[in-house]
């Protein structure tokens, strides 16, 4: 997935690597939605459409119809799901798919589209401009979204180098800015040089020459090997772990348990699961508070999200009048067009108000959710260790002569063994994930938690969002001359009343929203909660009962049993086995 800010090049260095124009290209907001490249005889281009709608070819010399965004446009809800671009390029033959994505915080929609998507790619390069140092965004998303502990499946690419090659001054300072923000964060050999639009030339003339010297052979060479040899080991690197986990848990622990049920008397087995009867019903109880606290922090935090942008829009209405002060309106320019005027403190207001909401979602909106998600935490800790000690204390009455201590020095987070019980769940949206809860309830809040202030900070940012990019308030002031500077005056004046009140009165939808989101990306942790717990409360009843029903069922089918039991611990030994093997292949 190649990913970016507006104006960076991801198009053109998509086409660099396929050879040709293969998808349109120019310096205003060009991608409009998510664009798969994938491998195909002949060109063509599928385009889906949201909503269940039958998808449709449409002619791949019509893509920029498609793909590129008009200056005026700025559309509302998203239409389309996806383009399908298919072509008989060599890079795509071996199942190589490339996804270009619409630049990041270029419009709250398309944002979302492309965050939503990264968590299915294998390699993500991120496009950055030479003539540009590092935006707070960029940093934000380098930091927050692509989640900084494991970069590995990362590739950054400098491009328009060519723009700063004449200077030994502005390559010192790419080279400083590099070794602060990125050696330190990345695998180095993975950070490159590329002036993507001569490469594309070369390509297409011919010019081998011109090919070497833009810096895209080695860039491709690293991805191509990445892509064939090691995206293996960094998608294995979690799963293994929680195999192994999970392996080791049924050979130590499930399989002895199941053969102390076989020996027990079935009377003994009945007067045992009487007597824990209560207990299990209990645990059932158990889970429903704690689902029932997860929703209340959740509300509790929509309240006070809620209260926090209210506030905002209070202090953007009192700062809007001295912002729209200060654009220069020119007098004549005012004469000739009062539109133009309103078009320009508009357009400077958006821009304000962009800065204000981002202030606000850092200073504010990100530290409420990281509070109240550490507290969520801290309470998630207390009540699944008490689960998890209540659940095994039933298990051991029921199996008493089967105990089964954690190996010496390993802590495993309550949370990660609770998910853990159903493996790797995805929770939330925009990437926030537990991968087979290895990480602990700690490090996957931390990412929830941004997913959903930058969630509810792009919303914020799209309240009154047609007052202000509609500018067209029509005021008519200007007719004399004598009247110039009262009507630049009131152009002001207007216009900053008008944004004010379309932020004003988007504050019930943008609440409401609030709330709504906050259910949604919190809904797959209740999920997984309730769905994990429930499977662990049944499956002590359970086996019980299936032993008891094998027992009164006969000798013959306790035998059997018995030797299944017998083949499924030679096979959890012989996965152990290859599990072992793998995890020192995938280093």
């Amino acid at each position: 997935m190649v990913v970016g800010e507006f104006k960076r090049g991801k198009s053109t260095l998509i086409n660099a690597l396929l050879g040709e124009p293969v998808l349109p290209a120019r310096v205003a907001p060009c991608t409009a939605l998510i664009t798969e490249v994938k491998y195909g005889p002949t060109p063509r281009a599928v385009l889906h459409p949201l909503g269940g709608e039958p998808a449709h070819e449409v002619p791949v010399e019509r893509l920029r119809e498609y793909l590129v965004i008009a200056d005026e446009d700025e559309p509302g809800p998203a239409r389309f799901a996806k383009m399908e671009v298919f072509h008989p390029r060599p890079i795509l033959a071996n199942n190589v798919l490339i996804i270009d994505s619409p630049g990041l915080n270029e419009h709250r929609v398309r944002n979302e589209i492309a965050l939503d998507y990264l968590p299915k790619a294998d390699a993500l390069v991120l496009v950055l401009s030479c003539e540009q140092a590092l935006s707070a965004s960029e940093l934000a998303f380098l930091e927050e979204t692509v989640v900084g502990t494991d970069l590995r499946h990362v590739f950054f690419v400098w491009n328009r180098y060519d723009a700063v090659a004449g200077s030994a001054r502005d390559i010192a300072d790419l080279e400083a800015r590099t070794a602060r923000w990125l050696t330190p964060r990345v695998v180095p050999e993975r950070v490159f040089y590329v002036t993507a639009r001569d490469a594309l030339t070369g390509r297409r003339t011919g010019d081998d020459e011109a090919v070497a010297a833009s810096g895209l052979p080695p860039f491709e060479t690293a991805l191509e090997q990445f892509l064939t040899t090691e995206r293996g080991r960094v998608k294995l690197s979690t799963p293994l772990a929680a195999t192994d986990r999970a392996v080791r848990e049924a050979l130590t622990e499930g399989v002895p348990r199941r053969e102390a049920l076989m020996a027990t008397p079935v009377e003994e087995l009945r007067r045992r699961l009487e007597e824990q009867r209560p207990k299990l019903l209990a645990l059932q109880r158990q889970r429903e508070l704690l689902l029932t606290a997860v929703e209340r922090r959740r509300d509790t935090l929509a309240r006070e999200a809620s209260a926090s942008y209210t506030n905002l829009v209070a202090r953007l209405g009192e700062g809007l009048p001295k912002a729209a002060e200060e654009v220069p309106l020119g007098l004549f320019g005012t004469m000739v067009s009062s539109r133009a005027s309103q078009k320009k403190v508009a357009e400077h207001l958006q821009t304000w108000l962009e800065g204000q909401v981002a202030a606000w979602r850092i200073a504010e909106l990100e530290p409420l959710v990281d509070r109240h998600l550490a507290e969520l935490e801290r309470d998630l800790d207390h009540r699944l260790r008490e689960f998890l000690r209540d659940l095994d204390a039933v298990r051991r009455a029921l199996t008493p002569e089967v105990h089964v201590p954690l190996p010496e020095g390993e802590d495993i987070p309550p949370i990660s063994r609770v998910l853990g019980a159903v493996g790797g769940l995805l929770v939330g949206s925009l990437g926030a994930a537990v991968e087979g809860a290895g990480h602990g309830v700690g490090q996957m809040l931390k990412g929830l938690g941004y997913h959903v202030a930058l969630s509810l900070g792009l919303l914020v940012l799209g309240a009154g969002a047609p007052v202000i990019l509609g500018a067209s308030l029509a005021l008519g002031l200007v007719r004399t001359l004598w009247e110039g500077n009262a009507a630049i005056d009131r152009i002001r004046t207007r216009v900053a009343e008008e944004v004010g009140a379309g932020f004003r009165g988007d504050t019930g939808r943008v609440t409401s929203e609030m709330t709504d989101r906050l259910e949604r990306q919190l809904s797959g942790l209740l999920g997984a909660l309730d769905a994990s717990m429930r499977m662990m409360i049944e499956e002590v009843d359970a086996q019980v009962r299936a032993t008891l029903a094998e027992k009164e069922r006969g000798e013959a089918e306790l035998a059997e049993a018995k030797r299944a039991l017998v083949e499924t611990r030679r096979r959890l030994v012989s996965a152990a086995a290859a599990l072992d093997a793998l995890r020192v292949e995938a280093g």
